[in-house]
């Protein structure tokens, strides 16, 4: 289990370092190879690799605690559909 939070984290730190790195990064930095590294673990594959770690915690979880996160989850849906543009 130890793995997959470490995963977790790293996945958060990734997204995270991309996205502060692409708002407040100078262009020199932004053209650099560890940009590039960051961006390439950080960008369009880890928010899917994220999901399914999570989803793989979900038999792991308590009955009560699976169906109060369930409930969660949809209401965090539907509010970002009825938030949608």
């Amino acid at each position: 289990m130890l793995n997959f939070d470490l995963a977790r984290g790293l996945i958060i730190l990734y997204m995270i370092f991309v996205h502060v790195s692409d708002f407040y990064g100078e262009l020199a930095y932004q053209d650099s190879t560890l940009s590039s590294v960051f961006t390439f673990l950080g960008q369009a594959r880890s928010a899917p690799v994220f999901m399914f770690i999570m989803g793989l915690f979900i038999p792991f979880s308590p009955t009560a605690a699976l169906q109060k996160n369930l409930k969660r989850a949809a209401m965090l849906f539907t509010l970002g559909y009825l938030r949608a543009d």
